[in-house]
């Protein structure tokens, strides 16, 4: 069915696997030949299995970059809208790595206008967005993990309080129990 002398044969038969990787074959030329025909159909399942998985690589590709968004690390935010509560520790880093800062009165306003896309990201403590997407923003909003601006979070008592030593032995009995991990995964990771 190929013939045309070995250099003729071969051409055709390339041009055969090549339609009929491609389309749904050549149409009048086939092989005849019980090998022939072996050869041809694991051409033709693994030209499926191919186009398939070729396919299937562009449409993941596409549509992991559509739901990733515009934000995928800090330097994202220089050409993006950004949002933070103003006058808060992540508003005033923004602001000071140049970075054009919308103001929010509070966390849910701003991650309300993330879930809506009226801004790309917005940007605060990293374990009170991450709580507050769980909680009210479930699957609208996703918290990147990187800390920018280290910054510490503690509680305040009057000078000499009773209270001080009560509450940290409260606090590391606490962390070492079972709930303290329930409780660090619910509120903090």
């Amino acid at each position: 069915m190929f013939g045309d002398g070995t250099a003729g044969g071969i051409a055709h038969g390339v041009w055969w696997a090549v339609v009929t990787m491609t389309t749904v074959g050549y149409g009048d030329k086939a092989p005849r030949t019980a090998g022939g025909r072996i050869i041809a159909l694991i051409w033709m399942i693994f030209s499926i299995v191919y186009i398939a998985s070729f396919t299937a690589n562009i449409t993941t590709a596409l549509t992991m970059k559509e739901l990733s968004g515009k934000v995928r690390g800090f330097n994202d935010l220089y050409n993006t809208r950004v949002g933070s509560v103003s006058g808060s520790e992540g508003f005033d880093f923004l602001t000071k790595q140049g970075i054009t800062v919308i103001p929010f009165e509070d966390m849910q306003e701003g991650l309300a206008a993330v879930a809506g896309r009226v801004i790309d990201a917005f940007v605060l403590n990293e374990q009170v967005l991450k709580h507050l997407a769980k909680r009210e923003f479930p699957g609208r909003v996703q918290v990147l993990p990187g800390i920018y601006d280290e910054y510490f979070v503690s509680m305040a008592l009057p000078q000499d309080s009773s209270l001080r030593k009560p509450i940290n032995k409260a606090l590391l009995q606490l962390m070492k129990t079972k709930n303290w991990t329930e409780l660090r995964n619910r509120y903090i990771h």
